[in-house]
């Protein structure tokens, strides 16, 4: 049994609920409003009618609840980040440099990209998978988004 990280769950948001379960646009064919006009199908659109507005009334809740979510998630990011060590190469003087990213999630299921530069690339013999420049990588990415959580700028 392979040691994998377990991805971060998609934090739960008003918008993405109601477009789910709102019958035209579900993507999923057991939510979507039904063809028939017998009692359990009418029944049925009525509970979905109950849910959406239900949803719409404790939108403001939700919305609490996504942006708690999303703070720790961020915090959380920080002290632990996912860093993914790229080589870059300069166009205007043609130097090989890596950098490190990550992602962090944003409102509304969106992902903000945060780079860090790690170095040059011959300094960790142009190898990304090098325990150096990858321990090198997290400790900048960590510092990095420590200073824009502060910021407030992700």
């Amino acid at each position: 049994m392979k040691n994998r990280k377990p991805s971060l769950p998609t934090p739960v948001n008003y918008e993405d609920l109601t477009e789910l379960f709102s019958g035209k646009l579900s993507k999923l064919k057991r939510f979507q409003t039904s063809r028939g006009n017998d009692k359990f199908n009418l029944l049925v659109e009525e509970k979905r009618d109950d849910l959406l507005q239900c949803l719409k009334e404790h939108k403001e809740v939700i919305d609490e609840i996504e942006d708690k979510i999303l703070e720790f998630m961020k915090y959380s990011i920080a002290r632990f980040p996912d860093v993914y060590v790229a080589r870059t190469t300069n166009k205007q003087n043609d130097q090989e440099y890596f950098t490190a990213k990550t992602f962090i999630p944003q409102k509304g299921g969106k992902r903000k990209e945060v780079k860090v530069y790690v170095g040059k690339a011959e300094d960790f013999l142009f190898d990304t998978k090098n325990l150096e420049a990858k321990r090198l990588a997290i400790d900048k990415m960590k510092k990095t988004l420590k200073r824009r959580l502060e910021e407030g700028t992700i």
